[in-house]
C-alpha cells in the first residue's frame, strides 16, 4: 500500500499543474453555466406558488409530481454527466501517467467526451444510482439546495424516534450504501480505459472487488486520514502563531477566515481528488492481475490540435518571481487561516447578545412543555421558554408536542380529539422520570399566571395545527389579552396560514415562520423572523435575512461543537435543548471575552485622550 502511495504522490508531483488546471476550468464552467442552469430550472419549479415561496412539507409535494420527477431525473443525467468528465478527464490522464506515456489533459478530456454516447443507454440509471449512493456520505455546505433534501424532515424525525429500531435500521443502511460503492469503486475505470459497458464495468468492477472491500475502505481510509492528518496538523500549528505572539485578531479579518477557509479546502480536494485516482488505478490494476484477468488495451486517444496547443501555451508559460511569490503568499495565508476558524474560540462572531430559548422547556431536567421545565428554564438563565401549542376538542389551549399522546402519556390518541377534562388530570410526568409523576398537562393560562410570578423570562409559543387554524388563533389571542401578556410573548410555526390569522388579529405580536427547506422569495413572507434547522443556516442566507430585515433563530441545538459553529454566523437566538451549556457558553464564555473586550477599548480611548 505505502509503494503505491509513494507512487501516486511522486506522479502528482510531476504533473500537478496540468490536475489544478483543469480543476480550475472545470470550477469555472460549473460556476458560470452549470451551477446556475441547476438552480434556474429548481427555481422555476419551486416558485410556481401564488406566494412565490415553497417551504417545508409543500417542497416534498412538488418533488413527488411527476414533472419533477423527470426533471430530476434530467437533472441527474446531467449531475453523472458532469462528474464522468471530472473524473473521467483526470482519470485517462493517470493511466497514461502510469504508463509513462505522453498525453495533454486535451487529450483526456476529448476522449472522455468520445465515450459520453456510453451512458445514453438504459444502464445511466446505475450511475445515477451511484451519485445517490455518494451524496449522504458527503457534506455538501457549499451547495445549500443539496442539504435541503438531504436534511430529513424533522416531523419524519419525531416519527422516527418513537420507533424503537429505527436508528438501527437507518445504521445498517448507511453500511449498505458504503458497500455498494465499494463495489462499484471501478466502473470508471471499466468503462473509459476499456470501452466496456455500463453493465460490463458493473459486473467487472464486482468481481475486482470480491472478498475485498473492507480492504479497499481501509487502504482508502487510511491513504485520505494520513492526507488530512498531515494537513491539519500544519494548520493547527501555524493557527496558533496569532496566541503565542500575542497578535490581537479583530472581527474583520476572522470574516475573511470564514471566506479563506472554504478556498483552502477546495484547493485540497483539487489535490485529493488526483491522489485517490492514481492510487485507485493502480489498485485496478494489480486486481486485474491477481484476478488473471486480461490487462488494459493501449487507449486510443482523441486528439484536437488547436486545444492541444492551448494547453501547451498555459502550461508552459513561466511566471515571474514576483507574481509566483504572491501566489505563494495567498496560498499561505490559505493555509494559515483555514484550521484558524475550526479550532480558534476566538472567531467566534461576537458583538451582540444571542438569547437563549429553552427547547420545551428546561426539557433536561423536567418532563418537557410541564410546568416544572418552564419554572427551570426561567430560574436558569433562559431568555425564552419555548413550548408547544394544541387546541383541544372543546377549544382549551394546552401544551403537547407530538401528533399523540403515546410517547409521553401512554394513550394512543391525538389532543384534538380529547376535551380537556379527559386529559387534565393525566400523569405528564412519568415517562421522564418516577419523581414527576404528578405534572400534569398545563394550559396556557397556566403557564401564563406562572410567568406572572417572574419579571424576566418571555415565552416562545410553537404552535401545532391540526385544521384548526381560525380556531386556535382566536383562542391563542383571547388568552394572551386577558393576561396582557402581547409583549412577553412571540409565536412561531410551520404554518403561514395560522401566522396569518394572528397578524390580523394582532399587529403588535412577533411572528415567526419554521423552516427546515425553502424556496423562493422569503422576504415577502409577513414574518418577524425565521426560525430555521442548522442545515439552512449560510452567509447567504444570513445576509438575505438581513437585507428583509429579519431574524433568525436557529433550532435545535443540543452539542457544544454545533452551538459553536452556529455562533460563527449573525444570529438572534438559539433554541437549546440542552439549557446549561448553552448558558454556560453563550453567558461565561462569551460575557468574559466581550468584557476583555470592551476593557481594551476603553483602555484605547483612555490613552488616545492622554
Amino acid at each position: 500500500m505505502f509503494k503505491e502511495f509513494y507512487a501516486s504522490v511522486g506522479d502528482l508531483r510531476r504533473d500537478l499543474k496540468p490536475y489544478l488546471t483543469f480543476n480550475v476550468v472545470v470550477l469555472v464552467f460549473s460556476s458560470i453555466l452549470f451551477i446556475p442552469f441547476i438552480s434556474y430550472i429548481i427555481n422555476r419549479l419551486f416558485l410556481s406558488t401564488d406566494t412565490g415561496v415553497t417551504m417545508n412539507v409543500d417542497i416534498f409535494k412538488v418533488v413527488l409530481s411527476w414533472q419533477s420527477i423527470l426533471i430530476f431525473i434530467g437533472l441527474s443525467f446531467l449531475g453523472v454527466l458532469l462528474l464522468f468528465l471530472l473524473l473521467g478527464t483526470q482519470l485517462i490522464y493517470s493511466e497514461m501517467i502510469i504508463k509513462k506515456e505522453e498525453i495533454t489533459m486535451a487529450e483526456s478530456f476529448l476522449t472522455t467526451l468520445v465515450a459520453i454516447p456510453k451512458l445514453l443507454r438504459f444502464e445511466v440509471l446505475y450511475l445515477i444510482l451511484f451519485a445517490f449512493l455518494a451524496i449522504p456520505l458527503v457534506e455538501y455546505e457549499a451547495n445549500p439546495v443539496i442539504g435541503y433534501f438531504l436534511e430529513t424532515p424533522p416531523p419524519l424525525l419525531d416519527a422516527l424516534d418513537m420507533v424503537p429500531w429505527a436508528r438501527v435500521a437507518y445504521t445498517i443502511t448507511l453500511i449498505i450504501v458504503l458497500y455498494l460503492l465499494l463495489r462499484m469503486i471501478f466502473v470508471f475505470h471499466g468503462i473509459l480505459l476499456e470501452r466496456k459497458s455500463i453493465r460490463a464495468s458493473l459486473k467487472q468492477s464486482f468481481k475486482l472487488t470480491k472478498g475485498r472491500s473492507i480492504a479497499i475502505f481501509m487502504k482508502l481510509f487510511l491513504l485520505n486520514s494520513v492526507l488530512l492528518g498531515l494537513l491539519f496538523g500544519i494548520y493547527y500549528g501555524v493557527a496558533q502563531v496569532p496566541d503565542l505572539l500575542n497578535i490581537p485578531v479583530n472581527y474583520l479579518i476572522r470574516q475573511y477566515m470564514v471566506t479563506l477557509a472554504g478556498l483552502g479546502l477546495l484547493l485540497y480536494i483539487m489535490i485529493l481528488i488526483p491522489i485517490n485516482l492514481l492510487f485507485l488505478t493502480r489498485r485496478y490494476h494489480k486486481l486485474k492481475d491477481t484476478k488473471g484477468l486480461a490487462p488494459s488495451s493501449t487507449l486510443s486517444l482523441v486528439q484536437w490540435k488547436w486545444l492541444m496547443r492551448r494547453e501547451e501555451i498555459v502550461l508552459k508559460t513561466k511566471l515571474s518571481k514576483k507574481l509566483n511569490f504572491a501566489l505563494f503568499l495567498i496560498i499561505s495565508a490559505v493555509i494559515a487561516f483555514s484550521i484558524g476558524l475550526a479550532v480558534n474560540q476566538d472567531f467566534l462572531y461576537k458583538g451582540r447578545i444571542v438569547a437563549i430559548a429553552a427547547h420545551r422547556g428546561d426539557e433536561k431536567v423536567a418532563p418537557e412543555n410541564s410546568m416544572a421545565a418552564i419554572k427551570s428554564a426561567v430560574e436558569n438563565g433562559a431568555d425564552l421558554v419555548e413550548i408547544d401549542l394544541q387546541l383541544t376538542k372543546d377549544s382549551v389551549v394546552v401544551l403537547h408536542h407530538d401528533s399523540s399522546l403515546i410517547r409521553t402519556v401512554g394513550i394512543s390518541e391525538s389532543i384534538s380529539n380529547m376535551h380537556y377534562d379527559e386529559i387534565k388530570d393525566l400523569d405528564a410526568g412519568s415517562f421522564f422520570d418516577e419523581s414527576f409523576k404528578e405534572e400534569r398537562i398545563p394550559t396556557l393560562e397556566d403557564v401564563f399566571i406562572l410567568m406572572k410570578e417572574y419579571e424576566t423570562g418571555n415565552l416562545l409559543l410553537d404552535v401545532k395545527t391540526n385544521g384548526d387554524e381560525e380556531d386556535l388563533a382566536r383562542e391563542i389571542i383571547n388568552v394572551i389579552k386577558a393576561y396582557n401578556m402581547e409583549e412577553r410573548v412571540l409565536i412561531q410555526s410551520f404554518n403561514y396560514t395560522f401566522l396569518k390569522l394572528i397578524r390580523e388579529k394582532n399587529q403588535d405580536i412577533k411572528l415567526g415562520q419554521i423552516m427546515y427547506a425553502a424556496f423562493g422569495r422569503l422576504g415577502d413572507l409577513d414574518v418577524d423572523f425565521y426560525t430555521v434547522k442548522t442545515n439552512m443556516v449560510s452567509k447567504s442566507f444570513v445576509a438575505r435575512a438581513r437585507r428583509a430585515d429579519k431574524g433568525i433563530f436557529v433550532w435545535v441545538i443540543d452539542k457544544e461543537e454545533e452551538l459553536k459553529n452556529m455562533m460563527t454566523y449573525d444570529i438572534d437566538a438559539v433554541i437549546t435543548s440542552d439549557l446549561a451549556m448553552t448558558v454556560e457558553i453563550l453567558r461565561t464564555e462569551f460575557t468574559l471575552v466581550d468584557e476583555e473586550k470592551d476593557d481594551e477599548e476603553n483602555h484605547t480611548n483612555m490613552s488616545r485622550r492622554e
